[in-house]
């Protein structure tokens, strides 16, 4: 069926029954994307038809080129307006040069993202009638004028993402060398905090000094190593274009070394704080619930299982990521739905783990956990992109 189509598509502009288009009019025409424009609605979280008369203010116009549907052929984009810029699957390409066309092998496309579908996306004026987004297939007098050329017109590959590599790198090193220092400096904490027996245990050892002293200086630097893991897996999704929430109004949009590292600092710092503030937020309420006693146990539960889920996490993310198996499609669905029942696990260890500790009442616990767990989770979430 490919071979067939790819006959017609050589054929079918071969015997002049197609329109000229791209560069100098050196391609034949297979398709026009004019009248196949999307817009993203943020509240639906999905792609609509552009209607001219009511998405006029829209910035952003999106086409889905299916891969197998255009074998062999050339994607060409072309912009007439000053200030547009290409963007595939939410990655910035390059800015377009107002009448220049781009050229892009679909073949090259398919290779490189491992989908059939791809997004492609000109950004910049609201006026799509001056966007042009086409395939087409070389013309023989194209095919014989690229021999022997060195100026061929500009043909592009999607770019590495080359600062967020670097910005892993720093930062995979530094969670590794703290990490490697804990377990060296407190081998006994570092053992307790990543031993799944006892995060799976509802019988709590009360004398441990990890738990009678909460912000001692042993259980902080594992609060800043989960800061940075944090931190770590935001910045990973982050590169695929899936922004949790919208941080514009604290991180800077970042394209370089030196602002994703920044970025990831202010993480690292707002994540710490975070989980302080979560300690003092637990034993306010423990309080109002006299709950007093179980404060500490609580709060070194909450801290061993998101250390230890996290850090599972960041494993498996950063295998995936570097083996190419990175699906953003399947992250960007089921993100939010591993977080959630990771959360609702959590709290289900934090429930049994209290009730075999004190003797208090369900509902009375059910409502303490409700109010310091579950509706900052609901909260999150509801925030959450």
């Amino acid at each position: 069926m490919t071979f067939i189509r790819f006959i017609i598509l050589f054929f079918i502009p071969a015997l002049g029954f197609g329109a000229f288009t791209g560069p100098e009019g050196q391609y034949n025409l297979v398709h026009d994307f004019k009248d196949e424009w999307q817009i993203y609605d943020a509240g639906e979280k999905l792609y609509l038809p552009f209607v001219k008369e009511q998405n006029f203010d829209f910035a952003a116009h999106t086409v889905v080129l299916n891969t197998e549907a255009y074998p062999y052929v050339t994607l060409l984009v072309k912009s007439d307006n000053p200030a547009d810029f290409l963007f595939i699957n939410g990655s910035l390409i390059q800015k377009l040069i107002p009448g220049k066309w781009v050229t892009i092998q679909v073949n090259d496309l398919k290779s490189k993202y491992k989908v059939r579908d791809i997004y492609l996306t000109v950004y910049g004026n609201v006026n799509a009638d001056q966007k042009f987004i086409q395939v087409g297939y070389p013309s023989r007098k194209n095919q014989l004028s690229e021999k022997g050329s060195v100026n061929q017109p500009f043909n592009i590959k999607p770019r590495a993402n080359v600062p967020y590599r670097s910005t892993f790198v720093v930062v995979f090193i530094v969670t590794l060398v703290l990490a490697s220092f804990l377990s060296n400096s407190y081998p006994r904490a570092f053992q307790r905090y990543y031993n799944l027996k006892d995060l799976m245990s509802f019988l709590v050892r009360e004398q441990s000094f990890l738990i009678n002293k909460p912000l001692n200086r042993t259980n902080m630097l594992f609060v800043i190593l989960l800061s940075l893991i944090s931190g770590f897996l935001y910045i990973i999704i982050q590169s695929k274009g899936i922004n949790l929430i919208d941080s514009r109004f604290f991180f800077q949009d970042a394209q370089t070394f030196g602002l994703l590292l920044s970025n990831f600092l202010k993480l690292c710092v707002f994540f710490f704080v975070m989980f302080v503030f979560k300690f003092f937020l637990i034993n306010t309420i423990g309080r109002l619930f006299n709950l007093d006693k179980v404060v500490e146990i609580h709060f070194f539960k909450l801290i061993q299982s998101t250390l230890y889920f996290f850090t599972l996490m960041l494993i498996i993310l950063l295998v995936l990521f570097n083996t190419y198996l990175f699906s953003e499609t399947f992250l960007e669905k089921y993100f939010l739905l591993v977080l959630s029942v990771f959360y609702t696990f959590r709290t289900i260890i934090i429930y049994f783990t209290i009730n075999r500790t004190i003797n208090v009442q369900s509902l009375y616990l059910i409502s303490y956990l409700c109010i310091v767990e579950i509706l900052p989770i609901i909260i999150g979430l509801r925030f959450a992109n």
